[in-house]
């Protein structure tokens, strides 16, 4: 209260001597009608009164920030005064009182400085840890943080250049996580407006951070259903997916943050053992399946491929073989050359036939309900034969055959075992209605069954093309073409066939009756072909 009281006296004085004061309003030195926010040395002119006269000044209570060059003087004069740097953004005013009654309002922009860093960003490991980041400003400042994991130590506020702290919390979850801490300039109210700069703290994420329970599981060839705990921190996000296998469904859903579970599906398996896997970020989740149960070949008949005949079979006898399960589905696979092109193979899709256990057959096609197959010539001499199917490692039970030395059936056009037989004319053109053979030219009969020959072949081989030829063994090999004796020029292995097929060259009769339907039997030692097969003579 001193300065006003000072200042009523002076007053009373100054009303005496006719002070006057310019400027009346502080327009500051440039002409405007505020002070710059970064401060300076202003002037007051005091004009009007005698040189006897004296004058007292004093600033506004509270106001620290202006500094009186004096507080009083005698006569016309000069007012000095010193403002302070603004280190805030809002604008301030204060007041210079004067003898006389004399207001000087005195206002300082707002200060735009913003906080400068001369780092911006840091890095910290999963398990957390403190740090503290240099703040460089002449102004007041403030900082805050935009993430719950990141706590800002005190002082969170100060003027002038500053160095806060920050403490980061361990990071729970796989995925790297980001955060900002924001320094404001001037205000203790962070808005949108005010000046600011923004330093970063990246932290590291962990695939240990996340973990599965169960890790894996063993199903049957049925599949089945289950569910898989995934474990990780609260608020941490997931995302299950699988390797591409259609065969592994998600049975809901397929994502979730934290600890929870999802649950799956494994469709039955139809083919060989499999194994597929779900994905959690790195965490891996692996389901195999057993393979698809494999029905056991079912072998319940044998006829010769040739006649269609059942009975007793010979070696190197092409037979078909009936029953379920004995092979890949239809359409199933046909014979295959060996790697050298000598002979055929004994593995065909997946399947074997075994005579007496040891001997595997040539195969010329299999299929889930048919097996074409020759017969091993190891079989000669005995009485029986015990045939057996393997398909997939499943073997069926053993069907017993007879043996004997031959076994002729011819061989047809429509693979009926009657009517047109397979028989090439003398120009190796094929004999039938368009082709018949005339009388006295030579033919050829493709048959099966007609058992050894001499020089022996081996199984699934190829026949030579050139001499010496492999004959048959079993005699005497006879020719009837409508029932008439034939002359036979050669009985043996048919040239560049597999081994089983037999070729017979024999001449048809000159004085035989002409005709579409002409017969032809073949009788090897004691064994005659079926009946019913035909040719056409003209």
């Amino acid at each position: 209260m001193r300065w006003l009281l000072v200042l009523a006296a002076v007053g009373r004085l100054a009303a005496q001597c006719g002070i006057d004061v310019s400027p009346a309003y502080f327009d500051g030195t440039n002409g405007s009608s505020q002070i710059a926010a970064g401060g300076g040395t202003y002037t007051i002119t005091i004009s009007g009164n005698s040189s006897s006269c004296s004058w007292a000044a004093a600033v506004s209570t509270g106001t620290s920030w202006i500094t009186l060059g004096q507080t009083g003087g005698t006569g016309p004069g000069v007012l000095t005064f010193n403002a302070a740097l603004n280190p805030t953004n809002s604008s301030r005013t204060a007041a210079i009182f004067l003898s006389g009654g004399w207001t000087v309002p005195v206002v300082q922009v707002a200060n735009t400085c913003i906080p400068m860093l001369p780092v911006t960003s840091a890095s910290v490991a999963v398990g957390g840890g403190s740090g503290s980041f240099s703040i460089q400003t002449v102004c007041q400042w403030n900082v805050g943080s935009n993430a719950n994991w990141i706590t800002l130590q005190t002082p969170t506020n100060g003027t002038g250049n500053g160095s806060p702290s920050y403490t980061v919390a361990a990071n729970g979850c796989v995925a790297p996580r980001i955060g900002t801490v924001t320094a404001y300039s001037g205000t203790l109210n962070y808005n949108a407006s005010d000046s600011s700069a923004k330093f970063t703290i990246n932290q590291a994420g962990s695939p240990n951070n996340l973990t599965l329970s169960p890790t894996s599981a063993a199903l049957g060839s049925s599949g089945g259903t289950g569910s898989v705990t995934v474990t990780t921190a609260m608020g941490c996000s997931w995302t299950a997916y699988t390797d591409s296998q259609s065969w592994i469904q998600f049975v809901g859903a397929t994502s979730g943050t934290g600890t929870t579970t999802f649950s799956y599906k494994a469709l039955a398996n139809t083919g060989a053992a499999r194994q597929g896997s779900i994905f959690v970020g790195s965490a891996v989740f692996t389901i195999s399946e057993q393979a698809a149960a494999v029905p056991v070949p079912q072998l319940t008949a044998l006829v010769n491929a040739a006649s269609y005949a059942t009975g007793a079979i010979a070696p190197g006898e092409v037979v078909a073989l009936g029953g379920t399960g004995l092979g890949p589905p239809k359409p199933g696979v046909s014979l295959q050359l060996s790697s050298d092109g000598k002979s055929i193979t004994t593995t065909l899709g997946g399947v074997q036939v075994l005579f007496d256990g040891k001997y595997a057959a040539a195969l010329t096609y299999v299929s889930d309900g048919q097996i074409n197959a020759i017969t091993p010539y190891e079989i000669a001499g005995e009485t029986s034969t015990q045939i057996q199917v393997v398909y997939q490692n499943a073997t069926s039970a053993a069907l017993q055959a007879q043996v004997q030395a031959a076994a002729p059936g011819i061989f047809t056009g429509e693979y009926t075992g009657t009517g047109q037989g397979a028989i090439l004319n003398q120009d190796y053109s094929v004999n039938g209605m368009s082709y018949p053979a005339a009388p006295g030219s030579t033919v050829m009969i493709f048959c099966s069954g007609a058992g050894a020959t001499d020089p022996a072949i081996s199984d699934a081989a190829i026949t030579p093309v050139s001499p010496p030829f492999p004959a048959l063994v079993n005699q005497p090999v006879t020719v009837t073409i409508g029932g008439i004796a034939a002359q036979v020029k050669y009985a043996g292995g048919a040239p560049g066939a597999v081994a089983g097929l037999t070729q017979i060259n024999a001449v048809v009769p000159s004085n035989v009756a002409t005709g579409s339907s002409v017969p032809v039997v073949i009788q090897i030692g004691t064994w005659q072909s079926q009946a019913g097969v035909t040719m056409v003579v003209r």
